[in-house]
């Protein structure tokens, strides 16, 4: 039944609306119950409008698990090459010049904001960290970690410098939820360019003197960072960020002679916030 293959191979976390599973079997699973049965499935679409809007979506998903679907690759993990582009949307970014240095690692591969721009090879299971480090001159610096545990993430604070480290097995989907913001700061929440993520970041006073210029204690830098996502070796990148999360009930199944699913369309949006 494709409704509980669903159910199972794009697992969310209640708390966290991420994909959390642990395996890549169950996504194969999935969309091999999809392509063995599209025609029927097309044409109990046609009588529901909720089941053509998950069929879509469905669709809509496959670039995310190319590497797993594709006869060439069959075997391999779940991978995506990623192209990050640091410091965008600067006309709304606050005290973003402070922050000299931008990385991103992912597995063992790091990129710096003043490198040329590359791609970046992820695969399910590798460990992703962003770090951001503030000028030597800079005002401010970021504020200490404390002792506040972050779910789904660590955050290391080191004198001038930031470190968010995720080490889940969909850490880069991790990273992505944990980012976006709910409405898209480039066009508003229907942008075609997802994958833009905002960082806001507590700071305090790098010195006794610049305390006694600021009017509170603490301010807050806010700068973004965008990514674009590719199935590997594909040059039209990804621009879906929805995953359907469960199969509605299709009233026409049985005339099809398909399962009958049980349950209704719940929020798919890989990252928090309205559609």
């Amino acid at each position: 039944m494709i409704q509980r293959q669903v159910a199972i191979g794009f697992v969310y976390d209640e708390n966290a609306s991420v994909l959390s599973g642990q395996t890549d079997d169950p996504p194969k699973l999935v969309f091999g119950q999809h392509d063995a049965f599209d025609d029927r499935l097309a044409a109990a679409a046609d009588a529901s409008v909720e089941a053509h809007i998950f069929l879509s979506e469905l669709q809509a998903a496959r670039p995310w698990f190319a590497s797993l679907l594709s006869t060439a690759t069959a075997g391999q993990p779940p991978s995506l090459d990623i192209v990050p582009a640091f410091r965008v949307n600067r006309e709304q970014e606050i005290a973003g010049n402070q922050i000299i240095d931008w990385s991103l690692q992912v597995g063992a591969e790091v990129i710096h904001a003043s490198e040329p721009e590359r791609k970046l090879h992820w695969n399910v299971g590798d460990p992703v960290r962003l770090s951001l480090r503030w000028a030597k001159d800079a005002p401010y610096l970021p504020a200490p970690a404390g002792s506040q545990s972050h779910s789904g993430y660590d955050l290391i604070v080191f004198g001038d410098t930031i470190t968010y480290k995720f080490k889940d097995p969909w850490s880069l989907l991790r990273m992505i939820q944990t980012f976006t913001p709910s409405m898209r700061w480039n066009d508003g929440p229907n942008s075609s360019e997802p994958f833009t993520l905002a960082l806001s970041i507590p700071e305090i006073p790098a010195s006794a003197g610049s305390a006694k210029l600021q009017s509170a204690p603490t301010s807050r830098a806010l700068v973004f960072l965008h990514l674009q996502l590719f199935a590997p070796g594909e040059k039209q990148n990804i621009r879906d960020d929805f995953f359907p999360v469960v199969a509605p009930s299709l009233t026409a199944a049985s005339e099809n002679n398909i399962p009958t699913p049980s349950g209704a369309a719940s929020d798919r949006r890989l990252a928090g916030g309205s559609r």
